[in-house]
């Protein structure tokens, strides 16, 4: 065996240096995120993971919370979500996605530590600048005097809508001294209790039943969208857009409704019309940051930006929405390329452990064994329990679903001669085996 091929534990020696890089092999299953929640404890490092897919984001988040300690020290475990629309979709995404996407953004550059996790078509668009999201951030306290007026017109500028009840993120309601706010970024809305023009509490709410909840004494508000409603970018907007676009732009709805101080709907396909120019997450990152890029994610970065291009051609001759090329709202997989470079680096490079390059780690992991139940045999169970008395180490049984799992039960313990013994009720039974 080479020597650049080694077996490795969970604890390998992690890159340092800007473009440096190191390929992990042998990591089957979940396997994958014991790997990196061990690196994270390691060394306190930001690591941003980027995946294939949504899908491979979503589960490898699921994977590391179940890996990581309730209390851990070494930072917070944070999602970048995906607008879950196509390129150039003629709809937005949903207020909550913003919401974190926002949240994420407002932490990322003062996380020194801890885990993100992000996919490739995600990390590909240009996102509003960082400076947007600290300038326009509101901080209200108790015992803060408010001047009413100014305020209705900071958070109407920031993107909130004046509702009559606030149910979800970037609602706000006024009713006499009491105003009713859910914040982006926010798990759940405040309640700002006025006494003259201060702030006299705030509290936290239900927004089902309207009833208060627990005191706080004070609450971040972040901007309500990603695209910028002030009179600067809006005259910003409509001057980039009469310099991209050929044609009136009085008879295209979307040059209309932002003119009007109005959202319409798929407007961040035109986010980098509102700002001088636009940051990529990169730029978000702290400098003590390490980027681990998954197995496929090149080729799902080549698949995104055909896929870009191929909607783009489709709907570029609609003279009253006309579209931004993708080099103006993409990222190019080359100049993903570039901003990884500017971190050291992880690639996780397959399960083969016969690649032999320099920096190649392999962790020393197995496949499941396979245990058939032998449901004719006159011990079903016998290559579980011969299993079981072989293996000096904690067993783990896996259904995949709560039907599965009381037939798996049942078998067990018509087969186990009071093997088993219930632990805490729960949706995950504990049994062992005596």
């Amino acid at each position: 065996m080479s020597e650049a091929v080694k077996l490795s534990p969970f604890r390998p020696e992690l890159p340092d240096k800007p473009g440096e890089r190191r390929y992990w092999g042998g990591l089957y299953g979940s396997s994958k995120a014991l790997a990196l929640t061990s690196a994270c404890s390691n060394q306190r490092k930001l690591l941003v993971i980027v995946t294939a897919s949504l899908n491979d984001a979503n589960r490898l988040l699921e994977e590391l919370q179940f890996y990581r300690p309730e209390k851990a020290d070494d930072g917070r475990l944070l999602s970048f979500p995906d607008w879950e629309t196509l390129p150039y979709d003629q709809f937005s995404p949903y207020q909550d996605i913003v919401s974190d996407r926002l949240s994420t953004l407002s932490q990322l550059p003062a996380a020194n530590c801890g885990i993100l996790t992000v996919a490739v078509a995600t990390i590909m668009h240009r996102l509003l600048p960082k400076s947007y999201v600290s300038a326009y951030s509101l901080n209200f306290a108790v015992g803060q005097e408010l001047q009413i007026d100014a305020f209705r017109e900071e958070l109407t500028a920031c993107g909130y809508r004046w509702v009559a009840q606030v149910m979800e993120h970037g609602d706000v309601a006024m009713r006499g001294s009491i105003i009713d706010i859910f914040p982006m970024g926010s798990r759940e809305p405040y309640r700002l209790d006025l006494f003259d023009k201060t702030i006299d509490s705030i509290r936290a709410f239900d927004p089902e039943n309207q009833r208060s909840k627990d005191q706080v004494t004070a609450v971040r508000v972040l901007p309500a969208r990603e695209t910028a409603l002030q009179a600067e970018y809006i005259s910003r907007f409509r001057s980039n857009w009469r310099t991209r676009f050929e044609g009136n732009p009085a008879a295209c709805p979307v040059y209309k409704d932002v003119s009007d101080g109005i959202a319409p709907a798929g407007i961040e396909y035109y986010l980098p019309l509102f700002y001088e120019e636009t940051s990529s997450l990169f730029d978000y990152l702290s400098d003590n940051s390490l980027v681990v890029l998954d197995e496929g994610v090149e080729q799902a970065a080549e698949a995104f930006w055909l896929q870009a291009e191929e909607r783009y051609e489709q709907g570029r001759y609609n003279r009253e929405r006309p579209l931004l090329p993708p080099r103006d709202m993409f990222y190019h997989p080359t100049e993903f390329h570039a901003q990884v470079n500017r971190f050291p680096r992880i690639e996780i490079s397959g399960l083969s452990q016969d690649d032999s390059r320099p920096g190649r780690v392999n962790f020393s992991c197995k496949l499941p064994v396979k245990l058939p139940v032998e449901v004719r045999a006159a011990e079903p169970l016998s290559h579980l329990k011969s299993f079981i008395r072989d293996f000096d180490g904690r067993i783990l049984l896996v259904a995949e679903s709560a039907g599965r799992r009381e037939t798996i039960l049942g078998i067990l313990a018509r087969n186990g001669r009071n093997c088993f013994r219930t632990g805490q009720p729960s949706c995950r039974r504990r049994r062992r085996w005596d």
